[in-house]
Parts: structure tokens; C-alpha cells; sequence
């Protein structure tokens, strides 16, 4: 019988909780400026979607 003991909760699957909510962002961006934002950001070891983020609040913060 699988999970015979109701106690325990069953594993948590996907990746953990980080508090930060989730928001589809769709935009018309010329084809050159995502090829130099890819290579920037995998010049730095991030994805496109973390350059992205990073570069809005950086410019949301000011910095």
C-alpha cells in the first residue's frame, strides 16, 4: 500500500517557493537587440530571462 502512514505530507515537487510572483511580459523587440542582450547575458553566466529581469528592476531602482 503506498504511503500507509497519512501523517506525512507527500514531497513537494517543482522548485522551491522564492516569494516572488510570477508575470508574463510580452513585447515587440527589434531581433538585433535580443541577440546582444543574449550575449551579454551568457558572457555572465545568466539566462536571457534572469538579463531581462535584472536589467528592468535595475532600471526600475534607478541603478
Amino acid at each position: 500500500m503506498p504511503n500507509e502512514t497519512k501523517d506525512q505530507p507527500a514531497p513537494k515537487r517543482g522548485r522551491p517557493a522564492t516569494g516572488k510572483t510570477k508575470v508574463k511580459l510580452s513585447a515587440t523587440v527589434n531581433p538585433s537587440l535580443i541577440e546582444a542582450a543574449m550575449k551579454q547575458a551568457y558572457s555572465k553566466g545568466e539566462s536571457l530571462s534572469q538579463f531581462v529581469s535584472r536589467a528592468i528592476q535595475n532600471q526600475l531602482l534607478g541603478s
